[in-house]
């Protein structure tokens, strides 16, 4: 019977109880007698009560003047004088003793795991620093994070699960790690490093002290301000993305308002907070008559250093919309960050984003390129900066020598939509006499080994549309030496110079300034002669390519 009995929850500390606290202690598990009982005996902590090697108890088997008393209410009686304690008491007493000698255990197993952890650990530093027995300053503090992330988890493998701490560079790293990798790595390495890391709702906790909750719709300019002192930079680039994503919707308890329902724009800004309510009518409504998000649109500032060109961009605002809006509401939001962004002291220089033509029609509209607004004079204002350009460039060079900021197209985007032109089956692109085409590509891989061009058929039918991979490979020098043995292939070899010249000029880091504006200007003016001939070309010309204008035998991005 005494097997089943459930063991007794003691305080963390009970090891450490003695005088009034160890007394309470027994009285509230034992009883008023034994608590008189310890203090006969003169057992004062639980120290000495567990020191002794024989039963307590036996001390009733005598008859002590000391104990008579207690012993009256503790026992029961038969007429030769024979005493036996009371079952209920002895029970309560044994199920004490036996807390008691589980938590000592426990306590030994932990004091000598700790002590195994400090040997450990204590080699394991000595191990370190002789491999920094030869190193400059500049690397002798290689492994400080390895040291503390080591020590993190020593020190906690010898707690209770409930009393594991983090210290402050590993929740750093835990925050990091659940950033760029994710829910499902983050909980992989949780699971196969035991107290290494903290649990996702420990994490959830210093994420949100940390400010790195992001409330939909909201433009983080605070956060801006101070990644702007923290940082040290003045100027920026702010980039804009919309993608799809799994239409649902959730309750954010923290700001009272629901997500997932499209968030209406005024003037291209989003209308923060639209959905909150207290009325079940009203939500139901919401279900009933608006679509889900079909997008999530996402706003990023990044840093202008000149001491660091890969400093991390910050996320300013994201928000869900249903891909209803125009130009003029891309503009308008621009203009409105740029202003909001001055405040928090970062001048935005430039705005990239795709090629959706409502932005490209905005970076015409913002550029004055071919394209003005009579009651938005952007490019008048004072704030904006002068362009010294020399008077001969104005036959080649047509944005105007003053702009409030650039605009930039997303090279990814200009790459894979050259690409996707090219393999597409039903596009026809006529260059001089020959037609780019995806048949010259596929001779190649069928007649050239591997090796030679480094192709293989899923980058020339790439299931992913937006797979950028591919586009390295078809603008490789490989795939262009190659290709001058296969025949019919320099109409090809010159679409794909385009592709090439954006690689080098936007996306390589090792390429010089000169360099790049030397690619980009290639590529623009190998474009404007190429349409141009095709305007001038006559429509006997482009018969059999079952195209309705010159136009669609160029490329469409």
């Amino acid at each position: 019977m005494f097997e089943k009995f459930q063991q007794l929850v003691l305080p963390a500390d009970v090891l450490t109880l003695e005088g009034e606290k160890y007394f309470e202690l027994v009285t509230q598990i034992c009883g008023e007698s034994f608590k008189e009982l310890m203090e006969v005996l003169s057992i004062n902590n639980v120290y000495k009560l567990l020191l002794i090697e024989n039963d307590v108890l036996l001390c009733f088997d005598k008859k002590y003047k000391e104990l008579e008393e207690i012993t009256q209410r503790t026992c029961l009686h038969l007429d030769d004088g024979t005493i036996m304690l009371k079952p209920g008491l002895r029970l309560d007493f044994d199920r004490f003793m036996r807390a008691l000698h589980a938590a000592n255990n426990q306590n030994c197993t932990q004091e000598n795991t700790a002590n195994l952890n400090d040997a450990f650990f204590s080699s394991f530093k000595k191990l370190i620093k002789s491999f920094h027995f030869n190193e400059n300053d500049d690397t002798k503090n290689n492994h400080a994070f390895l040291l503390v992330f080591i020590e993190n988890i020593f020190s906690n493998l010898s707690k209770n699960k409930n009393n594991y701490r983090y210290s402050e560079h590993v929740q750093q790293f835990a925050q990091s790690l659940y950033i760029l990798g994710g829910r499902n790595i983050y909980e992989f390495v949780r699971l196969n490093l035991p107290s290494a890391i903290p649990a996702l709702s420990t994490l959830d906790d210093s994420l949100g002290k940390a400010g790195v909750c992001i409330e939909e719709g909201i433009f983080r300019y605070n956060i801006l301000q101070n990644h702007q002192k923290s940082v040290g930079y003045d100027i920026a680039v702010c980039s804009e993305d919309a993608t799809a994503v799994i239409k649902k919707v959730s309750y954010n308890s923290a700001a009272n308002k629901f997500s997932g329902f499209p968030i209406s724009l005024k003037h291209g800004i989003p209308c923060s907070r639209q959905f909150q309510t207290d009325s079940f009518d009203e939500l139901k409504s919401w279900f009933e008559n608006k679509d889900k998000t079909h997008y999530l649109n996402v706003h990023m500032v990044k840093p202008l250093i000149a001491s660091n060109p890969y400093s991390s961009p910050l996320l300013l605002a994201t928000y869900g919309i249903n891909n209803n809006f125009k130009a003029i509401d891309v503009l308008n939001r621009w203009i409105w960050m740029f202003e909001n962004a001055r405040q928090s002291n970062v001048r935005i220089v430039a705005f990239a984003t795709d090629c959706d033509p409502r932005y490209s029609l905005a970076m015409r509209l913002a550029t004055v390129f071919f394209g003005r607004i009579n009651n938005m004079p952007i490019c008048d204002r004072q704030d904006a900066f002068d362009i010294d350009l020399p008077k001969n460039w104005s036959s080649w060079f047509f944005m105007g020598t003053r702009q409030l900021f650039f605009c930039f197209q997303d090279s990814i985007h200009l790459c894979t939509k050259l690409r996707n032109r090219i393999l597409s089956k039903k596009a026809s692109i006529l260059m001089g006499k020959e037609e780019v085409s995806i048949e010259v590509l596929k001779e190649l891989i069928e007649k050239k080994s591997k090796f030679a061009h480094g192709l293989v058929k899923t980058d020339i039918e790439p299931k992913d549309r937006q797979k950028f991979s591919s586009c390295i490979k078809l603008s490789s020098d490989d795939v262009f030496t190659t290709l001058e043995d296969i025949e019919s292939s320099q109409a090809t070899r010159i679409y794909l110079h385009p592709l090439r010249c954006i690689v080098l000029a936007y996306v390589e880091h090792d390429t010089s300034i000169i360099n790049r504006i030397y690619y980009s200007w290639y590529a623009v003016f190998l474009c404007r002669i190429w349409k141009s001939w095709l305007d001038i070309i006559d429509e006997k010309d482009i018969l059999g390519y079952n195209v309705a204008d010159e136009k669609d035998l160029f490329i469409t991005i």
